[in-house]
């Protein structure tokens, strides 16, 4: 991870990397859109999984971009993922991720000014800094059963993350099940992280536990968009202060699918914490928005 102090210099570089980063990204859309010999496995949501698993041999490569809004202070952050996917047979496949982020939060820093009758004062000044992180993540995905030929779809998903200065460890229950032009579909994760913390001038392991339950209901207008809703509720428990708030967010999706390609998009504010009651904003955001754009070869 690397932390960059932004005065205005400085502030003006970190823009710059945002935006050298997000047309990155158009460009790779802008790449894969022109690409017409092709066949995509779609997905219906943007933050909740579905059971289907990829057929033994196909690739997937799917961009995805999380932008994050609204702390206690101002916060902003762009989260993007570059998913190279591949099926492996019998119901079974892997993923390999390269996770690139920023994030600007402010900060304060205490400025010396000489008073005219000589005294040294320090004056407070508010500035934003930006972090920018770069990790690595594998994910394995198992399908037990069908949510077209069976009573429901169900699978198991796994996902270890690598940070320079955090790791985790994920799990995923996925239920879902296709019924005429609904889809409807149930994540239930858990989540380890352990995050490399300063403490007294001493690195100190800080571990946090996550408990998420996803739900997601889509409606087909045609075989090729859907529109529907999302739902996540965030539960987190620390070591010191054990269960510390859940966050409810709930908001709109859409989908849209070719043969070649598809795109999900969703848009979730958070509503309420179920615990504490109004929302929570030191570590969970106001807005959580992702756009998640895919191809098969």
């Amino acid at each position: 991870m690397r932390t960059i102090n932004a005065n205005y210099p400085n502030a003006i570089s970190d823009i710059l990397m945002n935006r050298y980063l997000n047309l990155f990204f158009l460009f790779l859309i802008a790449f894969i859109l022109g690409t017409h010999n092709l066949r995509a496995t779609d997905r219906s949501f943007a933050f909740v999984y579905e059971s289907r698993t990829l057929q033994g041999g196909l690739r997937d490569l799917e961009v995805w971009t999380t932008y994050k809004y609204g702390r206690e202070d101002f916060f902003s952050a762009v989260e993007n993922r570059i998913e190279f996917e591949v099926g492996l047979g019998k119901k079974l496949q892997t993923s390999f991720y390269l996770n690139l982020g920023a994030s600007t939060v402010p900060f304060t820093t205490y400025i010396p000014i000489t008073t005219t009758t000589g005294e040294t004062i320090f004056e407070p000044q508010t500035d934003l800094k930006t972090k920018f992180d770069i990790g690595f993540s594998n994910e394995w995905k198992y399908q037990l059963t069908d949510p077209i030929t069976n009573t429901i779809g169900s699978a198991l998903y796994c996902e270890v993350t690598i940070f320079s200065n955090e790791f985790e460890l994920e799990g995923k229950v996925i239920l879902d099940k296709n019924i005429d032009r609904f889809l409807t579909a149930f994540n239930l994760v858990g989540e380890l992280e352990w995050e490399a913390k300063e403490q007294n001038s001493k690195t100190v392991w800080k571990r946090e536990t996550k408990l998420e339950a996803d739900y997601g209901l889509s409606y087909a207008i045609t075989k090729s968009f859907n529109i529907g809703l999302e739902a996540r509720s965030n539960n987190v428990f620390s070591h010191d202060e054990g269960f510390e708030h859940s966050a409810l967010y709930i908001g709109p999706n859409i989908s849209y699918r070719q043969e070649n390609w598809w795109l999900s998009f969703a848009a979730l504010p958070q509503i309420i914490d179920l615990k504490n009651g109004g929302r929570t904003l030191e570590d969970d955001e106001k807005l959580n928005a992702r756009l998640v754009f895919a191809y098969s070869f």
